[in-house]
């Protein structure tokens, strides 16, 4: 198998692909220039497609995940047959990965993959480091709002009702005003790094009714938390929360998270995915919604210096 880089109207050309949201020819024309999508081929017939961002850092050539986006979106074409045979078909296209990322010119290589990917036996064949990463993900399928409701934590059940018992509600968000306002208040308050420019080519380039949501938390008419999410076929992610709390109003954003897992389901989708955190206070905020812990991988892979000058910084990586 080989590896080659398309562009997105080739992606987009390709018969047989379920793709994930980051390589959808939207997304991959909204970022044109900076996320690259590429094909796993065995000859001509297609087997795999991934996406990744390209990039200088510190001087040296990088490739991570696309910005905002939970992984690089890897996803199989369709494999039949028995078990054996599709063990082997993921293998074959995990190693070929493996082994363009290892000749490829990038100096730092950090990149995550869906939980859905399996085997990553080949990575550490070639030297990449695995590292554990978690996500939760709600399953969807025949959940209604009650059952919903029930596996939440008692603490984030009883905030979302005795919101709407105070006089919030909750309503679709369309004004892109609104979310970039409340998430650059949110990313401020916590002193976090705002890629605005990614951020415009996301809400501006990319979303619309046929691949985004938003839903946004009101009092006494005005908009104090937002949650926007992305979907392809099977799932929805939570990628953009806000929250003003100088209206000290508690319940907002987990009603605007709680509408949104809702209209997941109303969509039909399979999947509300929280994108994930390996930070202790926000992963306990997903937890307390109830879903499932999900472990997914990240590989990484640099020469030893480049190593031993991140180790201080990203003692989780290195």
């Amino acid at each position: 198998m080989n590896v080659r880089a398309l562009s997105a109207a080739e992606v987009a050309s390709q018969p047989g692909v379920d793709h994930t949201v980051v390589t959808t020819e939207a997304w991959l024309t909204a970022f044109a220039g900076e996320v690259q999508a590429y094909g796993v081929f065995d000859g001509d017939a297609l087997q795999a497609v991934f996406a990744a961002r390209r990039e200088r850092r510190w001087g040296i050539p990088v490739c991570q995940d696309p910005l905002l986006a939970p992984h690089c979106g890897l996803v199989l074409t369709g494999v039949p047959g028995s078990v054996e045979r599709m063990n082997g078909r993921r293998k074959d296209v995990v190693w070929a990965i493996a082994d363009f990322l290892s000749r490829s010119p990038w100096t730092l290589i950090s990149l995550s993959f869906p939980d859905w990917t399996g085997d990553f036996q080949p990575f550490v064949w070639r030297g990449f480091k695995v590292v554990v990463q978690y996500t939760y993900q709600i399953r969807l399928i025949g959940r209604t709002d009650m059952t919903l409701l029930a596996q939440m934590g008692e603490r984030r059940r009883s905030q979302i009702r005795n919101g709407h018992k105070r006089g919030l509600r909750v309503e679709p968000c369309l004004d892109l005003g609104v979310i970039k306002d409340l998430v650059d208040r949110t990313f401020a308050r916590q002193k976090i790094r705002n890629d605005r420019a990614s951020i415009h080519r996301l809400l501006h380039d990319f979303a619309h009714k046929g691949n985004s949501f938003a839903c946004a938390t009101i009092s006494e008419g005005v908009p104090v938390a937002v949650t926007f999410c992305v979907y392809d076929k099977r799932r929805a992610y939570y990628l953009l929360g806000g929250v003003d709390e100088r209206q000290q109003q508690p319940a907002a954003a987990p009603m605007a998270m709680f509408a949104c897992i809702q209209r997941a389901r109303e969509l039909g989708l399979e999947v509300f995915d929280f994108e994930g955190s390996m930070v202790p206070g926000i992963e306990r905020y997903f937890r307390s919604f109830g879903g499932d812990l999900v472990p997914m991988c990240r590989v990484v892979k640099a020469p030893l210096p480049i190593e031993l000058l991140l180790k201080p910084f990203k003692r989780s990586l290195f």
